[in-house]
C-alpha cells in the first residue's frame, strides 16, 4: 500500500514535469516592458514643451487635448525606464506649470530583430 502510494506520487510528479516542460517548450517567452499611462495637466503655453519632454523619453500615444477655459492635458505611453525624474525634468522646463500623474498601465514586448516571425 505505502509502495503503491509512492509509484503514484511518482507518475503524477512524471506527468506533472512532462507537462510543465512541454508548455515551456511551446510557449514564445519574450521580455517586456513596464508602460506608465501618463497625464500631465498644464497651460497651453506648456502643453508643447511637454510633449516635446514626453516625445524624447519614449513616449507613444500621445494626445493633447487644449481648452480655453481648463488646463490643457497630455496623456501618453511612456516606458517605466524612462519616468525617472520626468517630474523634475518637466517642472524645470515648464516654469512649474505642468503637473504628471503616472499610472501602470500594461506590459509592452520588446521587439527583437532575432526572433522568428
Amino acid at each position: 500500500s505505502h509502495q503503491n502510494y509512492l509509484d503514484q506520487q511518482t507518475l503524477w510528479d512524471n506527468t506533472f514535469r512532462s507537462w510543465v516542460q512541454s508548455c515551456l517548450e511551446s510557449a514564445h517567452p519574450c521580455l517586456c516592458l513596464a508602460m506608465y499611462r501618463v497625464e500631465i495637466q498644464t497651460t497651453k503655453d506648456y502643453l508643447t514643451v511637454a510633449e516635446d519632454v514626453v516625445t524624447k523619453r519614449g513616449g507613444t500615444g500621445i494626445q493633447t487635448k487644449k481648452d480655453s477655459t481648463t488646463p490643457s492635458s497630455l496623456t501618453a505611453f511612456l516606458p517605466a525606464a524612462q519616468s525617472f525624474d520626468l517630474v523634475c525634468d518637466l517642472r524645470s522646463r515648464t516654469a512649474g506649470q505642468a503637473f504628471p500623474q503616472l499610472t501602470f498601465s500594461h506590459w509592452q514586448p520588446i521587439q527583437d530583430d532575432t526572433q522568428d516571425p
